[in-house]
């Protein structure tokens, strides 16, 4: 199944930015819950503190500064119960039961004068609350504690709330991410449309295509490396086409080089197959026809030769190239002949003006 490009990078965006947001709204969510029920219990343990502090300050009965507080902390949704060692309540603002419900491992923290803070509690009371329990020491020795409960509503409101806000600021971004995703795959998607129409028409032989780089990314050097490969590109094949012309000139001219001699054996043979030369011409016509016969063997061999000495220049300029050091053909004068060895091995033998003409043809062949 085929997948464009653009839906796999809208994809890919998409999918990264919603996990990162649900992780992000998830523990977001988590340090809200925490954060508000820490602010409770502490603000839970402050007015506990604040009470405990006010009774043992207070000369003689303490019941008016408990009925005050009650008020005070009635407005702000928090009910308090003061119990003696027996865990006996003496005093409460809603409690109706005889005795503090605790567990032995709660009491024995209380005794050891250890703040009890219970976040969420669903089953000791009659609605879900959140309490503090502080111990309260008279003289160095144990004598009670106070309790302060609030209903978890009021927090699961404000926990709510916020989770609210950030479901809107969570579509919000969403949306926004959305879009910006959207157009960065469009913009990637056209610049690999681009390359590829222009990889297609490179294939068909146009190599005057260039593509607009911006080394900012991956595709942006990528673009880069596209033009200079059609750069080489054009210039080989530039290259390919003149030296194909330079061969195309270099057989024609082999080939006049060698229909002369062969025409002229013809029209010797011819002429002595129909008695067209005399008796007293016929040796002179024999000894035309082996002096061109040996002619056009000189061609042929001079065309081998030819062939090693071209493929020996060309190794020699190419080492010339890569080493950028300069080789010289040296050629020894033999007479009438002139032989010459190539580090390979190649020998050749050759007249000197057919050397010459030789050397001239590669001056153009390679010119």
């Amino acid at each position: 199944m085929k997948i464009k490009y653009f839906y796999q990078q809208l994809a890919s965006h998409f999918s990264v930015i919603i996990i990162a947001f649900l992780i992000l709204s998830l523990l977001f969510s988590h340090f809200v819950e925490q954060f508000v029920y820490d602010n409770k219990t502490e603000e839970l343990a402050s007015y506990g503190q604040s009470i405990l502090r006010d009774i043992e300050q207070v000369q003689g009965s303490s019941r008016d500064i408990l009925k005050s507080y009650g008020h005070v902390l009635e407005e702000r949704d928090i009910q308090y119960s003061l119990f003696n060692e027996k865990s006996a309540i003496i005093y409460s603002t809603e409690l109706k039961t005889p005795l503090i419900e605790l567990n032995e491992e709660e009491w024995r923290a209380l005794q050891g004068g250890k703040t009890i803070t219970v976040k969420q509690e669903f089953k000791r009371f009659e609605q879900a609350v959140t309490f503090v329990l502080l111990p309260y020491f008279h003289r160095n020795q144990f004598v009670g504690g106070v309790l302060l409960t609030s209903p978890i509503k009021g927090s699961r409101e404000v926990i709510s709330q916020m989770n609210s806000y950030l479901i809107y600021t969570t579509f919000i971004a969403l949306a926004i991410a959305l879009v910006m995703s959207g157009l960065l795959s469009t913009i990637n998607g056209r610049r690999i449309k681009r390359l590829q129409s222009a990889t297609a028409n490179v294939s068909q032989g146009d190599y005057s295509v260039r593509i607009p780089t911006a080394g900012v990314d991956e595709i942006g050097e990528l673009a880069g490396d596209f033009n200079r490969m059609v750069e080489k590109l054009k210039t080989s094949a530039e290259e390919i086409e003149n030296l194909e012309n330079r061969r195309r000139q270099f057989m024609a001219d082999v080939s006049h080089e060698l229909r002369t001699p062969l025409t002229t054996i013809r029209g010797i043979i011819e002429g002595l197959h129909n008695d067209m030369i005399s008796e007293s011409e016929k040796e002179r016509g024999l000894q035309l026809a082996s002096s061109e016969t040996m002619r056009l063997i000189r061609l042929v061999n001079e065309n081998l030769d030819y062939e090693k000495i071209r493929r020996f220049v060309l190794q020699v300029l190419e080492e010339h190239e890569q080493q950028g050091s300069s080789h010289d053909v040296h050629v020894e004068n033999q007479g009438e002949q002139t032989a010459g060895e190539t580090p390979e091995g190649m020998e050749f033998d050759l007249d000197e003006d057919a050397l010459a003409g030789i050397m001239s043809s590669l001056e153009a062949f390679k010119g």
